[in-house]
């Protein structure tokens, strides 16, 4: 699998703490190649990540690969994604996956709905 990138700026990277998340979350399905990293109308700002379980790779599927944690992403969805760094970060007694994504422009109180810059 290999790193594709969009105007010179990889679209999806990952730091470490995501990497080794990504691989525990893929390795607890037993059919899952990669984590599917979606994007959905939905949400107080307008759009939402939706995260879950490639267990097949299309054609026209942006793959990234950071020490064998894969993120695919469908090329639709790659314009909303472009520049996003995945971190899992622990909040409290919780841990979650962070987009810290410089694209958008506004998101919800509850971090879960943001939009895009015009």
């Amino acid at each position: 699998m290999t790193t594709v990138e969009t105007q010179n700026t990889p679209a999806i990277t990952m730091t470490d703490t995501a990497v080794k998340h990504i691989k525990k979350y893929v390795a607890k399905h037993d059919q899952g190649k990669a984590m599917r990293l979606g994007v959905n109308k939905s949400g107080c700002s307008g759009l939402k990540y939706e995260i879950g379980i490639a267990t097949d790779i299309a054609a026209d599927d942006k793959v990234y690969d950071n020490n064998g944690a894969c993120v695919i992403v469908a090329k639709d969805d790659l314009i909303y994604v472009v520049g996003t760094e995945l971190d899992y970060i622990q909040e409290g007694l919780n841990w979650k996956l962070v987009f810290n994504n410089p694209n958008a422009q506004n998101s919800c109180g509850c971090g879960e709905s943001f939009n895009l810059n015009s």
